[in-house]
């Protein structure tokens, strides 16, 4: 990432009115990281052939790079159709808006991430595959921590757009950073349900499902984008990130037995979510600061409400002991 944003920059600086600064530099950076990896991992492992494991790792990984390319045209294929129905300032807008909350898929990735390799251990040393209490509780953290980072974006983004984006245009992304970021209520969710595929290496039905979502986001960005506009591309997207939750849960549960609080791991997302789709055409145009500051009071309070007992378990004190 600091790799591309220094190219990026250097490019910029050298093309400035030209598409070749941005794209050159993100070439440049692409392959000095590349060519930096490869050669660490010839200088430490050198070269070799194992027959039988390319054939499993490809019959694996063959699954998995057609459900990586879909996962590209779910992504960024909508931009492409926009072209056709919308003014290139109404797209250009829209991908502001994207870009700007992408930083909620940086962190709810990284945070995953981070739990992840305990998740897969705790599934492998299981004799039938599937949840448990302790790995549940590493996704009530982790969707709590997701509720609050949407709630605190839709706050402080607008606030920021305001103070350091000059360009009136670009502002009028304010208007879907809500719409956006409930998307990613969806996205986290997923992250619970899509987890057996890849401890389980069971990528087959991936390229299936997510062909099915492909397809469904861009029929309904068809339809919808000519009455609705940038909504409707929105719309499309969110509705994509259900039925793709949907179908992960639906393909899997004959390999791993999913066994989880509802409440917690849907419900409460779920209420979060529909708070913000009622209030924000409401009263999000004539009172945003309050609006906005009150999904995060609420948000706060229902979290706490729903983990009290686990929050009465905490102590502080034995945290900075061990720190």
């Amino acid at each position: 990432f600091s790799l591309i944003a220094v190219f990026t920059l250097i490019g910029l600086w050298l093309y400035p009115n030209s598409l070749i600064g941005p794209i050159g530099g993100r070439l440049v950076s692409a392959i000095v990281s590349g060519g930096w990896v490869l050669w660490r991992i010839f200088r430490e492992f050198g070269i070799h052939f194992n027959y039988p494991l390319l054939k499993t790792s490809f019959s694996f990984n063959f699954y998995t790079f057609l459900y990586q390319l879909l996962q590209w045209v779910i992504n960024y294929f909508d931009r492409i159709i926009m072209i056709f129905f919308l003014t290139l300032s109404e797209i250009g807008v829209y991908d502001f808006a994207l870009k700007c909350l992408l930083v909620i898929e940086f962190l709810i990735n990284g945070l995953h991430t981070s739990f992840y390799p305990k998740v897969v251990s705790k599934v492998m040393a299981q004799a039938s595959k599937g949840s448990s209490p302790e790995i549940n509780r590493y996704y009530h953290g982790f969707t709590s921590v997701t509720l609050l980072l949407i709630c605190l974006c839709i706050l402080i983004f607008p606030w920021a757009v305001d103070l350091f984006v000059n360009d009136p245009g670009y502002r009028q992304s304010i208007q879907y950073f809500p719409y956006i970021a409930v998307i990613y209520i969806f996205r986290a969710m997923r992250l619970f349900y899509s987890a057996p595929y890849g401890i389980l290496k069971y990528t087959r039905p991936l390229p299936a499902i997510y062909f099915v979502i492909s397809v469904v986001k861009i029929c309904l960005i068809l339809i919808l984008v000519n009455k609705f506009g940038v909504y409707g591309v929105i719309a499309a997207s969110l509705a994509s990130a259900v039925l793709e939750i949907i179908l992960l849960n639906y393909n899997v549960r004959q390999k791993f037995n999913f066994q989880y609080n509802v409440f917690k791991i849907v419900l409460v997302p779920v209420v979060i979510f529909i708070m913000i789709l009622v209030l924000e055409p409401l009263l999000g145009s004539t009172m945003p600061n309050v609006i906005h500051s009150f999904y995060v009071l609420t948000c706060v309070t229902l979290l706490w409400w729903v983990y009290r007992n686990e929050i009465k378990l905490i102590d502080p004190f034995n945290l900075l002991r061990q720190e």
